[in-house]
């Protein structure tokens, strides 16, 4: 009988030493939380009355409010075989303004009415509110407008949590919640009897999966034009072309000839093949490949076939040569335009002959039938004198510039004669100085030079010193011995890039974000002298730029130009080539961190009628495309705005991460008011230290860099910089 006591006393003793183990250990346990990206497709067309709020919503790829959405089955399993109070709960993060940070954030705990969520609270203590927006603007009653929603189904000892849409007055009606396209993530908390909380947080996708549908016309019959170019585009073929979500204007086409390569054709620049040419070596049936791509990068095709015929003879073989003239840059467009002087040398005695050329539309010419002259020799020189400021910017002096001082030497001969804009044989200082007021306006047409350089084509220049080379720019032959084509090179003075265009056109500049130039809008007396500082609306490196500025010269006197935040600004910057109009242009042979606060430059004016200064000023001359440059030589757009406050840098200042979201490394400018240590630290969602550097840095504008490799998973991390005694903190979205 007193064994049994005892016996009972071990038994229980034992059961207390193995019951903590199996708590601590199996109860609870997530199942499989995902590691990588979760991807959902959406197949399904969109539909706007889900995702779509004017002002907070925007899908930048559809250039609209109205987002795409699709079922997300977001769920979590957990193994549960310990009695007490299971506990599980979601936080989900979104992404609704399109720009790779989520900043909206909704909890399992915190409910709202039917169709409604906060809109940027993602960054709020306890993501509290900030806006409320409506997601489910279905017309039915707000009882019945979808709401989040926590679904849990218990079996054998597992629990599977849901997130879901519900609807209804007391909420039971589940179904897969639709969420956006995009980049968001969630995080699940799993919690037992009110102790240790387990964690399962990952990002998922939800993108466009679905494949546009074409259909190709094919068998039509096609003409080669006098040009020997036959020029096909993918509206020739489109017979039908549609898809789910993008419009049909944000569609892209491209075309191959059949079977010479796969997937989406893309040209050298890595763009879409919008023109395919078709020459006289093309007669007969040809096939080629339209291919579709929408916005999500998803692609279909179609084969289209067209018969090419000569039913002008435009292929026979010309009787008279052809002449000439291509850019001496990459691709080697044909230059329209030019006048082709002849003179000619007849049988002594006789005096010159004049004669005239026929041009062709692809912008070379004809000589004629010297047959039926007493002509003993022939010269052609080309000759171009329009649009000088074609292909020329300031960035081109910024190349001129560090060839000069030899911290990158010109690699390629052409760009010697090109940057003689002074035409002496040399390169030097002047010759800047010379394009500087070409692009300031001082200057119509460079006075030494002509607007292109032409060379014939057979002839190399110099490697060493291309000044020296025996090149000459015309082409001189005896009629009875005349080439059927002959050849020039030209060279665009001033444009040591390559961008000018061989169509007397300036190119069209690159698609970019502008970068905005603010004055102070202000209530200017007559007779009153004011000085405008112009301010940059967000940091930025620049290398060089160049804009204009145009107002009423019976309203408003421009005194002085005054320096500011750019570094070198002296009077050969700025000119005024007509009353009411200033133009400038700047650069440096290092590129400079400007930011919001500090004055690029100030304007002092003397007012000659009262008024706003908004309504004196106009939009800005035409000939001077205002552009910023990056130290890559990358050019953004630049306009000009105003604005009520004049902010002005004067302690200290973190500004937000450039890019972001980032592909490589991200820059953090900011401002010093006095040396000391700058700090930058990156963090991972669970708070572990990524990344952490720390130096000291001299006063004034600065930045510190986040390598690439400090984040190399994609997903969304925390940074923290410190700048003397100011500390900001926020989000950085890594792709």
């Amino acid at each position: 009988m007193m064994c049994k006591p005892i016996t009972l006393f071990c038994i229980f003793f034992l059961l207390i030493v193995h019951i903590p183990d199996s708590y601590t250990q199996n109860c609870p346990k997530i199942q499989q939380c995902p590691t990588g990206i979760v991807s959902f497709c959406d197949e399904s067309t969109n539909d706007q009355v889900f995702w779509n709020a004017p002002g907070f919503t925007w899908h930048d790829g559809l250039q609209s409010a109205d987002l795409p959405e699709s079922a997300a089955d977001l769920s979590i399993t957990v193994k549960d075989t310990c009695p007490g109070a299971l506990k599980i709960k979601y936080t989900l993060y979104l992404d609704l303004d399109g720009d790779n940070l989520s900043e909206s954030v909704l909890t399992s705990e915190n409910q709202f009415p039917g169709g409604k969520m906060l809109f940027g609270n993602a960054f709020n203590p306890g993501y509290s509110g900030t806006d409320t927006i409506v997601f489910d603007d279905r017309i039915v009653p707000d009882s019945m407008k979808f709401r989040f929603a926590l679904e849990t189904v218990n079996s054998g000892g597992l629990t599977k949590a849901y997130l879901r849409w519900s609807s209804g007055i007391k909420n039971i009606n589940f179904l897969s919640a639709r969420l956006p396209e995009g980049r968001h993530h969630i995080l699940w908390t799993v919690e037992k009897n009110g102790g240790t909380q387990h964690y399962c947080e990952y990002l998922f996708r939800i993108k466009d999966c679905l494949e546009p549908l074409i259909e190709c016309f094919s068998g039509w019959t096609a003409n080669i034009p006098a040009t020997d170019t036959l020029n096909l585009k993918p509206a020739d073929f489109i017979q039908f072309a549609t898809d789910n979500i993008t419009p049909y204007n944000r569609l892209q086409f491209s075309l191959r000839r059949a079977g010479t390569g796969s997937g989406f054709p893309l040209n050298a620049q890595g763009q879409p093949v919008t023109s395919l040419p078709f020459t006289c070596a093309d007669l007969g049936f040809q096939t080629v490949e339209l291919w579709v791509r929408d916005l999500a990068g998803n692609t279909a095709s179609c084969e289209a076939g067209v018969n090419l015929f000569d039913f002008e003879g435009n292929c026979d073989e010309p009787l008279e040569p052809i002449v000439c003239a291509t850019t001496a840059f990459v691709n080697q467009d044909t230059i329209r335009h030019i006048d082709y002087v002849m003179e000619t040398l007849s049988e002594p005695g006789l005096p010159p002959i004049p004669l005239s050329y026929t041009r062709l539309p692809d912008g070379c010419i004809e000589l004629p039938d010297f047959s039926q002259y007493p002509i003993m020799e022939v010269g052609v020189t080309p000759r171009k004198n329009d649009d000088p400021l074609n292909g020329v910017s300031t960035f081109d002096l910024v190349l001129i510039n560090r060839h000069i001082i030899g911290q990158q030497v010109f690699n390629r001969t052409w760009k010697y004669l090109a940057a003689d804009a002074n035409n002496s044989g040399t390169l030097t200082t002047l010759d800047i100085i010379e394009l500087r007021k070409l692009i300031l306006g001082i200057y119509d047409t460079l006075p030494n030079s002509t607007s292109w350089k032409f060379v014939i084509t057979d002839c190399s220049l110099d490697s060493i010193n291309p000044f020296l080379s025996n090149c000459p720019s015309s082409l001189v032959f005896h009629p009875a011995f005349m080439p059927k084509e002959m050849k020039f090179l030209g060279i665009k003075t001033g444009d040591v890039n390559g961008n000018a265009s061989a169509d007397s056109l300036m190119a069209p500049l690159e698609d970019r974000a502008p970068a905005a130039l603010l004055l102070p809008e202000r209530y200017l007396v007559a007779g009153q002298t004011s000085d405008l500082p112009v301010f940059l609306s967000e940091p930025a490196e620049w290398i060089a730029c160049q804009w204009a500025l145009q107002w009423d010269p019976d309203a408003l006197a421009l005194e002085a130009v005054l320096p500011g935040s750019l570094p070198g600004v002296d009077a050969s910057a700025a000119a005024q080539p007509r009353p009411g109009v200033l133009t400038f242009s700047w650069f440096d042979a290092e590129p400079h961190w400007l930011l919001p606060g500090q004055a690029l430059c100030t304007l002092r004016v003397r007012a000659l009628k009262s008024g706003y200064l908004q309504d004196v000023f106009r939009e800005p001359v035409r000939y001077l495309r205002p552009e910023a440059y990056e130290v890559n030589g990358t050019a953004s757009p630049i306009r000009f705005g105003f604005t009520g406050t004049t902010p002005v840098l004067t302690a200290d200042e973190i500004f937000p991460p450039q890019p972001n979201p980032a592909a490589g490394a991200a820059i953090f400018p900011f401002f010093l008011a006095e040396e000391g240590s700058a700090t930058l630290e990156l963090y991972d969602t669970k708070g572990r230290i990524r990344y952490f550097s720390e130096q000291t840095m001299a006063a004034g504008n600065g930045a510190l860099t986040l390598p690439s490799h400090a984040a190399v998973t994609p997903g969304v991390y925390v940074w923290r910089v410190k700048v003397g005694n100011t500390t900001k903190t926020g989000r950085l979205a890594r792709l």
